[in-house]
């Protein structure tokens, strides 16, 4: 469990100094600016026509995408929920991958990594 903490912290700090970045970017022309977003849930990506005017109409810029969940699997963490694509997202659109990870993966995984922690502590 000790380790679980320790991954969760180490999790948070890097995501902490990324989020410290600086839009200040000498040099940069084009500093990364705050823009519209919508996020997709669904497992099939095939926006109706209504939906894609939304976007259009609304200037959305960026799509976060939900490519699958990591769930708990025979003695494993494994992918489901895979995100199918009947459509190409618009080429204008920055697209950015997502996932979710269940809270029984993440306990899996650490108690996974205690093991190999103990494990190999014991050699």
């Amino acid at each position: 469990m000790k380790t679980f903490y320790r991954l969760i912290l180490m999790f948070a700090l890097v995501a902490f100094a990324f989020a410290c970045n600086s839009n200040d970017n000498e040099g940069d022309d084009n500093p990364r600016q705050p823009m519209r977003s919508v996020y997709h849930w669904k497992t099939t990506y095939d926006p109706t026509p209504a939906e894609e005017a939304f976007m259009r109409d609304h200037g959305v810029g960026r799509l976060y995408l939900h490519y699958f969940d990591v769930v708990t699997g025979d003695d494993q963490a494994e992918p489901a929920a895979t995100l199918r694509f009947v459509k190409t997202p618009d080429a204008a659109l920055e697209v950015v991958p997502t996932i979710y990870i269940t809270t029984e993966a993440m306990s899996q995984i650490a108690s996974a990594g205690d093991r190999a922690i103990t494990t190999s502590s014991a050699v």
